[in-house]
């Protein structure tokens, strides 16, 4: 899991980073004159405008973890296994194809529920310029 961590927290400071750079500051400051506390102007001001950086980075780091293969194989034991692991060793080790296809079904429901829920959070047309 540290592996993963560790291989998957650039993508997600990144998507962060590159949010909370584009907001502005005088924001921050109109709130703090406004009489809100820091804690507060962070709350109510910063948090909500960073909001599509965390849906979208948590959306990139799940689409890439959720295939993650070769980490967990080479680093995890046999108690630690993920669903494309899984896959891997019902078709090569048990020779259980009928399971393995089951498991990839799953794993295909799961990525296409996922795409369609970042689909209607994230707005992708628009993110990408096409219908408003």
């Amino acid at each position: 899991m540290f592996a993963l961590a560790y291989y998957l927290l650039p993508y997600m400071i990144l998507s962060l980073y590159s949010v909370m750079n584009g907001i502005d500051r005088n924001l921050l400051l109109a709130a703090r004159n406004l009489g809100a506390s820091p804690m507060a102007a962070f709350r109510h001001v910063f948090l909500p405008l960073t909001r599509p950086g965390v849906l979208a980075g948590s959306y990139m780091v799940f689409m890439l973890g959720i295939g993650m293969y070769i980490t967990p194989a080479m680093l995890g034991g046999p108690e630690q296994t993920t669903l494309p692991l899984m896959i891997a060793i019902q078709i090569n080790e048990a020779m259980d194809w009928t399971f393995a296809a089951a498991l990839s079904v799953i794993l295909l429901l799961v990525t296409g529920s996922m795409q369609l829920m970042a689909n209607r959070f994230l707005d992708f047309e628009r993110l990408w310029g096409g219908a408003k």
